[in-house]
């Protein structure tokens, strides 16, 4: 049976409140930031274009995010068709 509208939703994880599976590797990971982004910095001026090119890529998305993703045609001009079929013959 739904729930009847106009009533607040129940149940979940407290607003705000920190995931506890995620804590632990989170807070690891904030401690390895700064060393991180120094070895990033040395990548940049890497030889290797690939390498720096990674690199830039990575310095680039954490800045900006990630560029959209086109959906739909191999261009990403032409919009998704979603073909639904109910397995009724014609």
């Amino acid at each position: 049976m739904p729930r009847p509208k106009g009533l607040p939703k129940t149940g979940g994880r407290t607003k705000g409140l920190p995931n506890k599976n995620t804590r632990d590797i989170k807070a690891v990971a904030l401690t390895l930031t700064p060393k991180s982004v120094k070895r990033l910095e040395k990548l940049l001026d890497s030889e290797n274009e690939t390498v720096a090119m990674a690199a830039i890529k990575e310095v680039h998305e954490r800045a900006y995010g990630k560029a959209p993703q086109p959906v739909g045609g191999g261009d990403g001009t032409q919009p998704m068709r979603l073909i639904i079929e109910t397995g009724v013959p014609r």
